[in-house]
């Protein structure tokens, strides 16, 4: 089983939930939110500490919800070591339910654990989505986000890339990194009754091609106007959020 700790943000507020939903048909899957909010607007929030996690079963997706282990939080070294000792909490739990299963632990930011270092999974994978130093908006936070990588390189079983050139930065310091790719296996992706695809695209005739994404300065847009050009019978359908 797997067990994703992703974001700084609940699972439901991001755009990646029909994602852990479509790999949840192959595995089980345990997204931690790190949030300790004494109330929320959202149904069917869980309780903090992995307290009211179902029994585990071969497949599905489970939402878990870090809590602080004490009142402070201010500075970033204490935030991290609560969230260290959060996942640490939440893997016991998650223990609790696996009924002898191995457990996977992947993180997909630097600054999210100090370290994997001494938390009870049976695997860490540290994966590498973007180029998270050149990202950061400041001095200071690239500074950060830098000890922060480095840590999680050092401190990972597994370390995993998206791209050629985030595996060749990488490889000075972790010569095993694995390449990934952005792709998915399509028929996991299908809805399981076409009748639930979102009406909107139910609408467009096909055969339709498309990109679901992100879409900002990084988008290929004279390719895709291109495609749209060069093969006018396709409808090209664009999916994500506009920045």
């Amino acid at each position: 089983m797997i067990l994703v700790y992703h974001s700084i943000k609940p699972l439901r507020s991001t755009r990646h939930q029909g994602l852990f939903e479509a790999y949840a048909r192959l595995v089980p899957i345990i997204v931690s939110d790190p949030l300790n909010a004494p109330r929320t607007s959202l149904e069917g929030e869980p309780l903090p500490g992995g307290r009211n996690l179902p029994p585990i079963r071969e497949r599905g997706l489970y939402q878990a919800r870090m809590r602080w282990m004490f009142p402070a939080g201010r500075f970033a070294a204490v935030s991290l070591m609560q969230r260290w000792l959060g996942m640490a909490e939440m893997l016991r739990a998650v223990r609790r339910r696996a009924e002898g299963r191995p457990i996977v632990l992947v993180s997909q930011q630097p600054t999210l654990l100090p370290t994997f270092r001494g938390l009870p999974a049976d695997l860490s994978v540290y994966e590498v989505r973007d180029d998270y130093v050149a990202l950061a908006s400041t001095a200071r936070a690239r500074r950060a986000t830098l000890r922060g990588h480095r840590r999680m390189l050092g401190s990972s079983d597994v370390v995993v890339a998206i791209s050629d050139r985030l595996v060749e930065d990488i490889k000075p310091v972790r010569p095993d990194v694995q390449l990934t790719f952005v792709g998915v296996e399509r028929e996991f992706f299908l809805p399981p009754d076409a009748a639930r695809a979102s009406p909107g695209l139910r609408g467009i005739p096909g055969p339709r091609i498309g990109t679901v994404g992100t879409l900002n300065d990084r988008t290929d847009w004279e390719l895709l106007e291109f495609l749209a050009l060069a093969r006018p019978a396709w409808n090209l359908v664009v999916i994500g959020p506009l920045y």
